[in-house]
This record gives C-alpha cells, sequence and structure tokens, in this order.
C-alpha cells in the first residue's frame, strides 16, 4: 500500500469515526476543537506555514510587524481548524441550523437576480467555511452548480462529496 492509500484509507476511517462524535458536541465544544486542532497544525505544519506567512507578508508586509504576522498566521490556523471540524457537521446543516448559526449577507441580491430570470454567479476563495455553501443554496431553494478539482484522495473525495 502506497503512502496516499494509506492515508486515503485512514482518512476515511477517521471521518468516520469521529464525524458522528463531533455531531453530539455542542457547537461551542466542536468549534474549540477545532481552534485547538489548527493550533496543532499551526506547530507541525511548518512548510504550509511559512508559505502562509509568505503571502500574507506579501499582501501586508508593510503594514505589519513580523509579530503581527504570525499571529495572523497562528490565527489562520485556528480558523482552518474550526474548517475542518465544520466538515463533520455538514449533515445537521438545514433551515432552523442556518437560522441559528450562520449569519447570510446580502442573499436578496440572489434572489433579485432569479426575479429577472437571469443567472447569478457567486464566487469564493478558497478560505472560511465555504463547503456550507452548497447546502446553503440547497437549503434556500435555489439551483446550483459548483465546479471543484477532485481531491487526490479518491475515497475521501467520494465521502466528502
Amino acid at each position: 500500500m502506497n503512502k496516499n492509500s494509506a492515508i486515503d484509507y485512514l482518512g476515511c476511517i477517521l471521518i468516520r469515526l469521529f464525524g458522528p462524535l463531533i455531531r453530539i458536541l455542542p457547537l461551542s465544544a466542536s468549534m474549540f476543537l477545532g481552534r485547538r486542532l489548527g493550533g496543532l497544525l499551526y506547530y507541525f505544519d511548518r512548510k504550509h506555514k511559512a508559505i502562509a506567512y509568505a503571502n500574507i507578508k506579501t499582501a501586508l508586509g508593510a503594514k505589519l510587524s513580523p509579530q503581527e504576522l504570525s499571529s495572523l498566521v497562528k490565527e489562520f490556523y485556528r480558523s482552518f481548524g474550526q474548517n475542518l471540524i465544520e466538515i463533520f457537521l455538514i449533515p445537521l446543516v438545514d433551515k432552523a441550523y442556518i437560522n441559528k448559526y450562520i449569519t447570510l449577507e446580502g442573499k436578496e441580491h440572489i434572489f433579485e437576480g432569479f426575479k429577472k430570470g437571469k443567472g447569478v454567479i457567486l464566487l469564493s476563495v478558497h478560505a472560511g467555511s465555504w463547503e456550507f455553501s452548497n447546502v446553503i443554496c440547497a437549503n434556500l431553494g435555489f439551483a446550483f452548480n459548483l465546479f471543484v478539482r477532485g481531491q487526490r484522495y479518491p475515497r475521501l473525495n467520494r465521502l466528502l462529496n
């Protein structure tokens, strides 16, 4: 078994084991775990941490000190950890969940575009809980197409999609 197959297989097992456990926790506890997970990734993922630092420095370097840049990267990792945990919560997302936990800004513009008989194009960056976008669109009752690139791990790709 090659390294990618082992990661793919182990990832599926972990998602199937931990998903139900995370879904029974209060949301605040799940987000706490996500921030801690992100903190661990910050300390152990040296390669991507350096890339994140360099990217943020390129974008904001003149405005921030090295300590502020490092703090921003650390906060990014905490947020990323929460995003990973939120993937486990996708089966819980319905209209009630959206109304309780998610703030949608400008959705009236989407509905207005549809009323005019025109299509609507939503763009998102690969940050935050963008994985929720398809579930939110479905719960709001409008059709959508989502363009994604397949994951490098086929089992995880099938499970997550």
